[in-house]
């Protein structure tokens, strides 16, 4: 009995030998994880697919029809394209209809199960000339030296821990 995995995998297969045949262009398959969680059934970068078992597990037919040649359309897309070739654009969708897939931008599975993760996002004190007193994003602190006190109009500069 096939597992999950194996039938992305066959689809994945599937869908770039089809690829392969109409743009007579061999793609190589990228690395693949199946560690997407919340509400985003799939997603393609330019080294990798990556997939979310949970919301494969409940829509396993159509997560396997459509959402695997949906993100490998959008790999497909940004080898043949480049930049021009990303999102949901006319490139994507000539490789959906080519694949013979409908070139649908979202899926409609049923989220309600899901449970969405929110990160909790580091802060980290500052100070300025005139002793003011900031915390400032773990993102934000990274580049602080573009951040001024809102008083003294001077560079914010990181407090020792």
């Amino acid at each position: 009995m096939q597992t999950l995995i194996d039938k992305i995998e066959d689809k994945i297969l599937e869908t770039f030998i089809k690829a392969q045949g109409i743009y007579n262009m061999s793609f190589e398959i990228p690395k693949l994880e199946y560690n997407l969680t919340g509400f985003c059934a799939g997603q393609a970068w330019i080294d990798r697919l990556r997939f979310n078992m949970e919301l494969c597990k409940t829509n396993e037919s159509d997560f396997i029809a459509q959402t695997v040649p949906h993100e490998v359309a959008h790999y497909i897309s940004r080898i043949m394209f480049g930049s021009y070739g990303m999102g949901h654009k006319k490139y994507w969708k000539d490789i959906m209809r080519a694949l013979g897939c409908e070139p649908r931008r979202c899926h409609s599975y049923d989220c309600s199960t899901v449970v969405r993760k929110r990160r909790t996002v580091k802060r980290y004190p500052f100070s300025c000339d005139c002793n003011g007193y900031y915390m400032l994003s773990s993102i934000k602190a990274n580049r602080y030296g573009s951040y001024t006190c809102r008083k003294c109009h001077s560079h914010l500069k990181p407090l020792s821990k």
